[in-house]
């Protein structure tokens, strides 16, 4: 019985930790906009759902794995921008 209560602890963590990265990741949405927000989906989705079945993860070790993600994923759309930004800025340069 034990189990059953870690497993309903475990999904009510995962709804919370997703609605939290739907607001710190900047689409503000689940549904893919882009190539890298679909991957990204599909990363938390097994995150989420290989940890929440797991008796093996503790609810720390799900919250400190949802943390990186989202910060990996925070770096790569901020890297995605600047390189964007300087593209754009050779471009005019160049033209």
């Amino acid at each position: 019985m034990e189990h059953y209560y870690l497993v309903i602890i475990k999904m009510l963590l995962a709804i919370i930790l997703l609605l939290l990265y739907s607001r710190i990741s900047t689409s503000r949405s689940i549904a893919p906009a882009t190539p890298t927000d679909q991957i990204s989906n599909m990363v938390v989705g097994a995150i989420i759902g290989g940890n929440v079945l797991s008796t093996d993860v503790s609810i720390l070790e799900s919250v400190i794995t949802m943390a990186l993600w989202t910060a990996l994923l925070l770096a790569i759309r901020l890297i995605k921008k600047k390189l964007t930004l300087r593209l754009n800025n050779l471009l005019m340069v160049q033209t």
